[in-house]
């Protein structure tokens, strides 16, 4: 039977397995779709009804990269258990995976045209937003918690840009829509290489004791 100290290392891993294999998946499955244009189609696009790839990215794309986030994300708040803050931040994280895994089970429509689109495209649209900002979400809580943690501190930097180059990104977005699908993403990008800095920076504790606090500084007393 694994150890406690494994399966917490596992769920870590997690962390950097969920954004790389997200980003294998955005990229890599265009290429099996005939016509599909990285730079000008939606991701949700390789999962619409009727793509050749719909049930791969669905399960495999949308599911997969979902659970990996939940894994990571008790992982992560089973670490950082003596701080509350960070625990909502890891509490964030999961509700980026549900979301992940629900925008797969509603589909858009076929090329994800905006017009007169069904419920399940609009509920798949509202789904796909409510993760993007439940990650910059976590970004920017993760990037606060990093103030409070000598071991955290590399994500600061990592989260800020993250959320930063992603909401220019998704302007861009509607600022030069023939490149809509490169832009989401870059952004996608963006949001996904802060957890793998997080992840790495929970790796090496992970066989100790709980992440705390560091100790407020002494306050000198008046002679």
């Amino acid at each position: 039977m694994p150890s406690p100290a494994s399966v917490v290392r596992a769920g870590i891993a997690c962390g950097v397995l969920a954004p790389l294999w997200w980003v294998t998946c955005i990229f890599g499955l265009g290429l099996f779709v005939p016509g599909y244009s990285l730079s000008a189609d939606f991701i949700s696009a390789l999962g619409a009804r009727g793509s050749p790839v719909e049930s791969f990215m669905v399960y495999g794309g949308f599911g997969l990269s979902g659970v990996l986030y939940l894994a990571f994300a008790c992982a992560a708040a089973w670490q950082m258990r003596h701080d509350r803050w960070a625990l909502g931040a890891a509490l964030l994280l999961l509700l980026t995976g549900v979301a992940r895994i629900a925008t797969g089970v509603y589909p858009c429509d076929p090329g994800c045209s905006p017009v007169h689109e069904s419920n399940t495209q609009e509920t798949h649209r509202q789904l796909a937003t409510a993760g993007y900002l439940l990650m910059m979400a976590a970004a920017g809580m993760w990037a606060a918690r990093g103030a409070r943690h000598a071991a955290l501190k590399p994500v600061i930097g990592w989260a800020i840009g993250g959320i930063s180059w992603s909401a220019v990104c998704l302007v861009m977005m509607f600022v030069q829509p023939d490149w809509q699908g490169l832009f989401q993403r870059f952004a996608g990008l963006a949001l996904n290489a802060w957890v793998v800095v997080l992840a790495l920076c929970l790796w090496h504790p992970v066989t100790g004791p709980a992440l705390t606090l560091n100790p407020a500084p002494a306050r000198r007393r008046k002679r």
